[in-house]
């Protein structure tokens, strides 16, 4: 709309909100955002550079005076549990949600009308064989991760060879979220007292029962050592979906043939701990958290500033901005430059889904309940052929504990070690960036070669454990 101009002064332009559209903030902060009007009541007539008369407008007056109709980005999955017949997929990409019900997490909470949101790239072959699973990362959905997702080997997973599943973890704002932006206002927000708080361990629990119902698969029996079906190709994850694919590959091992975790860990550590307790302290600073109700009154834009401006020093390496390589890679001209560009980028999120992912990446450490084994020593129970990619200048998950990570794969049929040569820190492991050819590159040829059974020490380097 900023582009447009007209002198009409009969002109007409209605700003539409279409059902279902996933808003990151409330419809009167949109309008204030894009028509630039910051006054504190309730907009009216927001003014633009489009004269005449403008005016918002709903889905449903849409629909009935300009006979608009929407295609919904959902498609609802039957609610239960057992094998439901098994879908078909196109070689496009197709969302749809996976309703589980009412779930019982592993901390004694009721996570109620439980929902994974997920999209297939590509079709499953007659076996399942050619299943990949891929889950997201913190503040990732399933529309950021399409970058490393397509036809043909310029891909890092190539659809014309496997079916990509791709599932938003718990409280991403898409699937089951404290905030799941529809557009109500943040005086609807019950608090986030009311939200459950579901671990990573939740999170596989669902994505197993996903697998289960919707592709047929036999993921749950799985874990002791009965299969029916084909294990999956692979489990690829990154930062948090890293540790969603451990704890997969170690509660479900004879589900799994291949691990790829690229910038993970098997456990939060100590340090990282007090990155994330940062960022927390940092939100709740703003003005429009309310403590005794543990929700937010409004969009906090100044808490969310902080945020992103405590991640951009974590999430890059100091010899990064040492070298200045941020003149580098795109037209930034200063720090200053930069570091506005890079938090702009958080602004826009939900404050109290962010809030949520970072209590469950905070509590993570690779859970098997039923054998009372937790961290490291859990890693015994992973079986595929595994490969580790952390970076080495990631302050979040150094290169050092992926070493110790490695001693404790003793059960996997091969563990490598190849960590990413990159200052980028743990954004070296998401390189949809310009400048970050060169980290795709090595992680898209590791990857390959790990689906391609190759022999890995002479294609890969680091460390082989049998």
């Amino acid at each position: 709309l900023a582009g447009l101009q007209t002198e009409e002064p009969n002109h007409v332009s209605l700003l539409l909100a279409a059902p279902e559209t996933r808003f990151e903030a409330d419809t009167e902060h949109l309008l204030r955002r894009h028509w630039g009007d910051t006054r504190n009541e309730a907009v009216a007539r927001p003014q633009g550079p489009l004269k005449g008369n403008t005016s918002p407008i709903c889905g449903a007056k849409a629909s009935e005076v300009l006979g608009f109709k929407y295609r919904s980005w959902q498609s609802s999955q039957p609610v239960g549990s057992g094998h439901q017949q098994r879908r078909s997929f196109s070689s496009v990409s197709t969302v749809s949600s996976f309703r589980c019900g009412d779930v019982t997490l592993s901390n004694g909470r009721i996570l109620e009308d439980a929902e994974l949101v997920y999209e297939v790239h590509g079709k499953p072959n007659e076996t399942n064989s050619n299943l990949v699973l891929h889950p997201t990362s913190f503040g990732a959905t399933h529309d950021d991760l399409g970058y490393r997702i397509g036809p043909g080997s310029e891909y890092t997973l190539d659809t014309d060879k496997y079916c990509v599943v791709v599932v938003n973890m718990l409280a991403n704002g898409v699937s089951s979220s404290p905030y799941r932006g529809y557009g109500e206002c943040y005086k609807r927000i019950s608090g986030l007292s009311h939200w459950p708080y579901p671990s990573i361990y939740d999170n596989v629990l669902l994505q197993a029962r996903l697998l289960e119902d919707v592709f047929g698969l036999s993921v749950i029996g799985s874990s002791d050592g009965h299969t029916g079906s084909s294990p999956l190709a692979l489990v690829f994850g990154y930062s948090m979906g890293a540790m969603q694919a451990y704890q997969f590959a170690a509660l479900y091992p004879n589900a799994v043939q291949r691990l790829a975790v690229v910038c993970g860990a098997a456990r939060t550590s100590p340090y990282n701990k007090v990155f994330l307790k940062s960022l927390m302290t940092a939100l709740k600073t703003d003005a429009h958290w309310l403590e005794e109700e543990e929700r937010f009154t409004g969009h906090p834009m100044r808490g969310l500033k902080a945020f992103g401006t405590i991640y951009a020093g974590w999430g890059l390496s100091e010899e990064f901005y040492r070298n200045e390589e941020f003149k580098q890679h795109g037209s930034f001209e200063s720090l200053n430059h930069f570091l506005d560009d890079y938090v702009d980028g958080f602004t826009d999120l939900d404050p109290h889904n962010l809030l949520a992912m970072l209590a469950t990446w905070y509590g993570f450490e690779l859970a098997l309940p039923s054998e009372g084994c937790y961290g490291w020593p859990a890693l015994g129970a992973v079986t595929s052929d595994t490969l580790l990619m952390p970076c080495s200048s990631d302050r979040y998950f150094p290169v050092t504990d992926s070493e110790q990570e490695l001693k404790h794969l003793t059960s996997a049929r091969s563990a490598r070690l190849r960590p990413i040569p990159s200052t980028w820190g743990h954004r070296a492991g998401d390189p949809h960036r310009q400048g970050q050819e060169a980290q795709a590159t090595f992680i898209r040829n590791k990857v390959h070669a790990l689906l391609k059974d190759e022999d890995l020490r002479d294609h890969l380097g680091g460390h082989l454990v049998k």
